[in-house]
């Protein structure tokens, strides 16, 4: 490669990167939300349909104990937080950008004796969930 092709292709690819690195605020996708929650609505699968700015960001994280019980408990109001914030910061909707599950430990759990006496032992996941949302206002 010539200097002359390899200025050329390293001008092109700097252009490429900062041109995709450029930010801005108003997107226009399509869907219709997941559900909504005390007048926000939730799109965690889809993109609204109408073009929108972002206020901000809401992180909610939750620590369960293992087992789908917990999961549930631990998960209860989780929305209604998410909504209350969004409210707070003057949003419409809010976006599901991202969801995290770290499993932070693990335990063996043995059940009370059946009537015949036995006990069963299975092993539970202690984890550690973050949902990162994108707050947003319709243009």
């Amino acid at each position: 490669m010539t200097l002359k092709a390899g200025v050329a292709l390293f001008t092109l690819t700097l252009l490429v990167a900062l041109s995709s690195g450029c930010a801005t605020t108003t997107y226009t996708a399509v869907g219709q939300p997941d559900f909504t929650v005390e007048g926000i609505e939730f799109y965690k699968t889809v993109q609204p349909t109408r073009p929108y700015i972002v206020l901000g960001v809401v992180e909610d994280t939750r620590q369960t104990a293992g087992g789908l019980l917990t999961v549930a408990v631990a998960n209860t109001g989780r929305d209604k937080d998410v909504a209350r914030k969004a409210i707070a910061a003057g949003g419409n909707a809010v976006l599901l950008e991202s969801a995290n599950t770290e499993t932070t430990g693990a335990r063996v759990v043995t059940s009370a004796p059946d009537a015949a006496g036995n006990r069963t032992s299975h092993l539970v996941e202690d984890q550690h969930t973050t949902r990162r949302f994108l707050v947003v206002k319709w243009k």
